[in-house]
């Protein structure tokens, strides 16, 4: 078997009952041992408030189990490996943290500011440590930035008062005179830009490059701009979360007990479209249209497979159902039907009809063959009939056709067909 990403347009509907959604709840759940570890240590410095919230809504250990998976397949860099390189890393640098950086304290080293900086940015280009009696205990780390942070900075850890764990300096709250000792003259003099001047001195005579850290962690700053580095600093602790896409983690929660226990949870993001119109009858219909962003497909013997769920609810403000049912979407393609499918994104299109009224509209995307799912929400309204002309809303389309058959379909509009585009993208040759 191969598994493939393609788009299709055309599509096969059997409908089928849709058992009742489980709406979720929002009380925080207290955590077995296990799990309590894995959120608050284990992951603490890279998870995000979105992924911490749903984490603690989850209730049952099948459910974490599953939300830890997706965690990380979220973050794997090679999806298409069985080793998730992200994982390794990040358990190996915890082990590294515990061993190296909390010895002689009290607390275990990667709860240490060493420890988070380590954990978060991993190993730095170089480390220096400073041993000299003209000043407190220091290292000096230099680190090659990334996108989101500078190309190339410092962090400065040191032991104030020669005790206790290295914390970390910011040379905005703290300043160079934080790293040496009170004891001499010079620096018991309480004009502060004379102790200033006084401490880059002494520290030039430990290390010039120290000396430059010292007033900017960014190099070449020479303390011109002293926010920009309580700013990087600020960047280092959550430069683990802006580089995930935290959206799955609502769509789990949502779906946790919709979707199947078997499946691994792979969120999709789509595109989406949700009309309201009436028909010569004057009854109104619910139209929508879903595009995957993308389809994994079983391929055998020169064929593809797949097979859809879509599964539609629509409650009252009150969150009482008064509409639900789901279908089941089978498709099969030949190697000649997934090349012309590939040139327009797949849209799965239906229409049923409503009572004038205000609703939540909610629908679920399962792809059965790959155990991927996507799903989107809106708020709707259906407006009372009037005996007045009506203009309904803007559709953009790429093609319109008649349609004499009886058969009623979504996104047709008395014997008009309508063809949309979700994204509103167009060919400079579609009128």
């Amino acid at each position: 078997m191969r598994k493939k990403f393609f788009s299709i347009s055309g599509i096969l509907l059997i409908p089928l009952l849709l058992s009742p959604f489980l709406l979720y709840s929002k009380k925080k759940t207290e955590l077995p041992p296990k799990y309590k570890k894995w959120i608050e240590e284990e992951v603490v410095y890279i998870i995000t408030p979105k992924e911490r919230e749903v984490f603690y809504q989850l209730e049952t250990d099948a459910q974490r189990d599953r939300f830890i998976k997706e965690f990380w397949r979220q973050r794997d860099p090679t999806p298409g490996t069985p080793r998730n390189e992200f994982k390794m890393e990040h358990y190996r640098r915890i082990e590294y943290a515990n061993k190296w950086f909390g010895r002689g304290t009290s607390i275990p080293g990667w709860k240490t500011d060493r420890g988070r900086v380590y954990i978060i940015l991993g190993e730095p280009i170089f480390r220096q440590t400073f041993s000299d009696p003209r000043i407190y205990p220091v290292e000096l780390w230099f680190y090659q930035g990334g996108k989101d942070l500078a190309p190339f900075f410092y962090v400065i850890f040191y032991k104030r008062f020669w005790t206790g764990n290295y914390v970390l300096y910011s040379p905005l709250r703290d300043g160079p005179k934080s790293l040496l000792p009170e004891t001499s003259h010079e620096a018991s003099l309480g004009d502060p830009w004379y102790r200033t001047r006084w401490a880059l001195t002494l520290l030039s005579m430990v290390s010039y490059e120290l000396t430059e850290a010292a007033q900017s962690l960014i190099p070449g700053d020479s303390g011109r701009h002293p926010l920009e580095s309580d700013k990087l600093l600020s960047q280092i602790e959550i430069y683990p979360q802006e580089k995930v896409d935290d959206g799955y983690a609502y769509e789990f929660l949502k779906h946790k007990g919709l979707v199947e226990v078997s499946y691994s949870v792979h969120y999709i993001g789509n595109k989406n479209l949700i009309k309201t119109y009436c028909d010569e009858n004057g009854v109104f219909f619910i139209h929508y249209a879903i595009q995957p962003d993308s389809l994994s497909v079983d391929a055998y013997k020169n064929k593809y497979y797949s097979n859809i769920k879509i599964s539609v609810r629509v409650t009252d403000l009150r969150g009482r159902t008064v509409f639900q049912y789901n279908k089941f979407y089978p498709i099969e393609l030949t190697k000649k039907e997934i090349k012309y499918a590939k040139l327009r994104p797949m849209n799965i299109e239906d229409s049923f009809p409503l009572i004038p009224g205000n609703y939540k509209f909610n629908l679920l995307f399962e792809n059965l063959v790959s155990k991927e799912f996507t799903s989107f929400e809106r708020e709707i309204t259906v407006p009372e009939p009037l005996d007045t002309p009506q203009m309904s809303s803007l559709l953009l389309a790429y093609k319109i056709s008649e349609d004499q058959e009886p058969l009623r379909r979504a996104f047709k509009i008395e014997n008009i067909r309508i063809y949309l585009s979700i994204d509103n993208k167009f060919h400079r040759k579609e009128t």
